[in-house]
């Protein structure tokens, strides 16, 4: 029996995640994270050369943006995940109109 490479990075408990080595889209995603926090890194650097302040004015004021942003963005977590349990009982229905696909009927 083959081991299925995702699940054998994984702790027991954890099944259903799966390493980004192993996953391609989570490979390149994690990747083109990496280009941008680069690219961001050194339009920084460039603002520091041309206009000290302002960077660092930047550096400061950007962890006390993310502050006040931080309530918005649970408050959009939140309700997304109310709209997804909505649509979760408006589905309902359908799903057990649907029934069992035919691979896992015995």
């Amino acid at each position: 029996m083959a081991r299925d490479p995702v699940r054998a990075c994984l702790p027991a408990h954890d099944a259903n995640l799966a390493c980004a080595q192993d996953v391609p889209i989570l490979r390149y995603s994690i990747a083109k994270l990496g280009v941008a926090k680069m690219l961001t890194f050194i339009l920084w650097l460039l603002l520091l050369v041309f206009c000290w302040p302002l960077a660092l004015l930047a550096l400061i004021l950007y962890p006390l943006i993310w502050l006040i942003l931080l309530p918005f963005r649970l408050l959009g977590m939140a309700v997304g995940g109310v709209l997804a349990f909505f649509w979760a009982i408006v589905m309902l229905p359908a799903r057990v109109l649907r029934g069992r696909p035919e691979s896992s009927v015995r």
